[in-house]
């Protein structure tokens, strides 16, 4: 299936929100849309799935001041996210990913030699993996001393309906939701998480390719802009 071809449920049922505050950050391939006035320098930002492309944390962090909690346990991934880090002092790595409980998963090589996706689902159904720590983003926001999240981007290979599913069990709302339903998986399963956010007050207010951005509705503009940004 082609991956920027999105079914006609989801082309009927998830009509995109108009917002004038839309931004699209970061490089061609790693681009995603947000909304930037709600995002500011004292904003808590967490990113899952960095791979080899950190062009959208580094972007946020330049238009905004804020700090990006950046996150991936895969091997390919660590040594680009430390080295980004010790460059980008606000950018922070961490090498955990993200589920509904605090453990340690297989996570299975990329069907292409040299490309830098693990997937702890197995999407490219290869045999070679490595175990890596995953938590519960609940239990990284106390780790991290944060009790909100203000723009949360999940791209994981398969790991964000688990990511997802805890992160509502447990009550978390970030004001800003960032999602790549990767593919392929049942259509039914993406259309009832993005059901279920919509439940929870969110609305699409950007589509690209499979990534969503959802804003809730209680979500607010951020009270100032860092200095030098218009």
């Amino acid at each position: 299936m082609n991956s920027h071809v999105r079914p006609w449920w989801m082309a009927r049922s998830q009509a995109v929100v108009p917002r004038d505050d839309l931004v699209q950050l970061g490089s061609e391939a790693g681009a995603w849309i947000v909304p930037l006035s709600l995002i500011g320098p004292e904003s808590v930002v967490m990113c899952f799935g960095v791979g080899g492309d950190a062009s959208f944390d580094l972007a946020l962090i330049e238009r905004t001041g804020c700090r990006v909690h950046a996150f991936d346990p895969t091997p390919r991934a660590r040594s680009f996210g430390q080295q980004t880090a010790e460059e980008h002092p606000a950018f922070v790595f961490h090498e955990v990913g993200l589920w509904s409980s605090d453990t340690e998963l297989e996570f299975f090589e990329p069907a292409r030699e040299g490309h830098v996706s693990y997937s702890a689902t197995n999407l490219q159904g290869t045999s070679k993996s490595v175990r890596c720590p995953v938590k519960r983003l609940s239990t990284l926001m106390g780790e991290l001393g944060v009790d909100r999240v203000d723009l949360l981007k999940i791209d994981v290979e398969g790991a964000e309906y688990e990511g997802l599913s805890g992160m509502l069990d447990d009550g978390i709302r970030p004001g800003v939701l960032g999602v790549e339903f990767d593919q392929p998986v049942p259509m039914r399963q993406t259309r009832k998480m993005l059901d279920r956010l919509r439940g929870e007050g969110y609305a699409v207010v950007a589509i690209r390719g499979w990534n969503y951005t959802l804003v809730r509705d209680d979500a607010s503009r951020v009270a100032s802009e860092p200095e030098g940004q218009a």
